[in-house]
C-alpha cells in the first residue's frame, strides 16, 4: 500500500492512535501501480512468488473484512460481521524455531476458520545493523555482570551469526506484523477456536494475544490495504519470512518447494 510505512517499515498510522479523522493518504493509479511493482520486485528479492489478485480476488477478500462487511458491530468483547462473531489475535514475539508452513500448520491444527494476514515492511539496512548492535551490547553486558545464562550465551551467539549472515549479504532485515480474525457462528465459539490457536503458538513459544481495545482498530490489521497494529511489528530476515508462508502439500512432499 502506497505511503503505508516509512523507510524503516514503521506504518504512519501505528505511529499514533489510528481513527478516521488521520487516515491512510489515498494513492494516485500511477502510484498504486509504482508501489504494486516494487512490491512485487521486493517479493522476487526474498525469494518469494507473487502475484497481484484479479478483481474478483480482491472481492472475494474484501468481503471477508470490515471494509467489504454489510454489516458490523464491534465491541471490547469481540466484533461481528455479516452474522459470524470476530475474535482478532496478534503475535508480539515469534518463536526460537521457524519451521516451513508453521502459522498455517498451527492454524489447520487449531481447526480454526478466518483470515491470516502477513504484512512484510521492508527496513533500512543501517536500522537493522543498529538494531542488532544493541542487542549484542546488552547480551555481552549481561554475561559480564556474572549471570551466566545458558539462553543468553545461545542469545548472543545468533546475534553475531546473524550479523555476519547480513554482513556478507546472505540474509536481509525486514519488520513483519502477523495477525489473525478468528471467526465462529457465535461468540463462545469464535473465542474459544481463538484460545486453541493462541496456545498451539504459544506452547512453540511464540508471544500471542488478544487485541480488544480500541473496538475496531484490530480488524482494519486483517484488511487488504490495512495497517498492522504497532505492537504486532517484530524485526526479523527474510528467512524466518519464507518460512511463515503457507506450505501445503503431501505428507510426502517438501514444504521448502
Amino acid at each position: 500500500c502506497h505511503g503505508l510505512a516509512d523507510l524503516d517499515g514503521n506504518p504512519v498510522s501505528a505511529n499514533g492512535v489510528w481513527s478516521l479523522l488521520s487516515p491512510i493518504r489515498a494513492a494516485s493509479r500511477g502510484e498504486a501501480e509504482r508501489a504494486l511493482q516494487a512490491a512485487r520486485r521486493n517479493a522476487g528479492g526474498f525469494r518469494i512468488a507473487a502475484v497481484p489478485l484479479a478483481a474478483t480476488g480482491v472481492e472475494e477478500l474484501l468481503s471477508l473484512s470490515v471494509a467489504g462487511a454489510r454489516e458490523a458491530a464491534v465491541s471490547p468483547e469481540g466484533a461481528w460481521l455479516d452474522g459470524r462473531f470476530v475474535t482478532v489475535l496478534t503475535a508480539t514475539r515469534l518463536g526460537p524455531h521457524a519451521d516451513h508452513g508453521m502459522v498455517i500448520s498451527a492454524v489447520q491444527d487449531a481447526e480454526v476458520e478466518g483470515v491470516v494476514a502477513l504484512h512484510v515492511l521492508p527496513t533500512r539496512r543501517q536500522t537493522v545493523r543498529r538494531t542488532l548492535t544493541r542487542r549484542r551490547q546488552w547480551l555481552r553486558y549481561v554475561l559480564r555482570e556474572g549471570r551466566q545464562d545458558v539462553d543468553a550465551e545461545v542469545a548472543l551467539q545468533d546475534t553475531e551469526a546473524l550479523q555476519g549472515e547480513l554482513a556478507a549479504g546472505n540474509a536481509a532485515g525486514l519488520r513483519i506484523a502477523l495477525t489473525v480474525a478468528v471467526t465462529g457462528e457465535t461468540r463462545s465459539r469464535s473465542r474459544d477456536a481463538a484460545g486453541r490457536l493462541m496456545a498451539l503458538l504459544r506452547d512453540r513459544g511464540w508471544g500471542v494475544e488478544e487485541v480488544t481495545l480500541p473496538a475496531a482498530l484490530p480488524l482494519t490489521a486483517v484488511t487488504p490495504g490495512g495497517a498492522p497494529l504497532r505492537r504486532s511489528l517484530l524485526l526479523t530476515t527474510d528467512t524466518v519470512l519464507r518460512r511463515m508462508l503457507p506450505a501445503l502439500g503431501t505428507p510426502f512432499s517438501d514444504p521448502r518447494d
